[in-house]
């Protein structure tokens, strides 16, 4: 099996998708957004290697979660490993929700099998680059208003009508080390001017 090189996991996240989800942020990016609120993501060095199998069993070590989602870093840099690992946790019941850079449009016109292979099992795919002129708190999920939702299967067909009464949430985690993490989508430049006004 594939290896995946991640970033870093966060388990039982409820802002990265439909309810309590693993979150994994793969490692290299080649978008490198203005003001990404990730660009530690962006290398594509080696940053914390897995196999598939061990990611695999390490996320269904969580009996409570409803899915995972891959975000980043760029997620279809590594579909072909995602897709393997995808197939395991499906096997399991879990959805699947991704995060890309790229536009739909794009996606389709390259038709890469492994891409192709990935979105045949996802549940739910968010397109587009986050572009800071079109920032926005307001809409779930995401940071800019130009990036798009795309329901590939119907497992969460009764949201798709109900994302606009759905707010965006943020979550703030104090590791055992006292570093803090806070991911999900709010007005992030204000969380920073707290962060760094208090030295926190």
């Amino acid at each position: 099996m594939n290896t995946l090189n991640v970033y870093k996991i966060i388990n039982n996240t409820m802002v990265e998708g439909p309810g309590k989800r693993t979150c994994i942020f793969v490692q290299g990016c080649l978008k490198h957004c203005y003001n990404c609120n990730s660009p530690q993501t962006w290398d594509l060095s080696t940053a914390n290697q897995y196999t598939v199998e061990e990611l695999a069993e390490e996320i269904l070590k969580n009996k409570t979660i409803e899915g995972v989602t891959y975000s980043g870093g760029e997620p279809l840099l590594q579909s072909k490993a995602l897709y393997e690992l995808s197939l395991l946790l499906i096997k399991e019941g879990l959805s699947i929700v991704i995060f890309t850079g790229y536009s739909y449009d794009i996606i389709k016109k390259v038709n890469c099998a492994n891409w192709n292979n990935l979105l045949s099992i996802t549940d739910i795919l968010i397109t587009e680059p986050f572009i800071y002129e079109k920032r926005t708190i307001h809409k779930l999920w995401v940071g800019s208003t130009n990036q798009q939702y795309h329901f590939l299967s119907n497992k969460y067909k009764n949201l798709k009508n109900n994302l606009k009464n759905e707010k965006n949430k943020i979550e703030i985690r104090l590791n055992k080390d006292g570093s803090i993490i806070v991911n999900g989508m709010a007005d992030n430049e204000s969380i920073k001017k707290i962060f760094n006004q208090n030295n926190i």
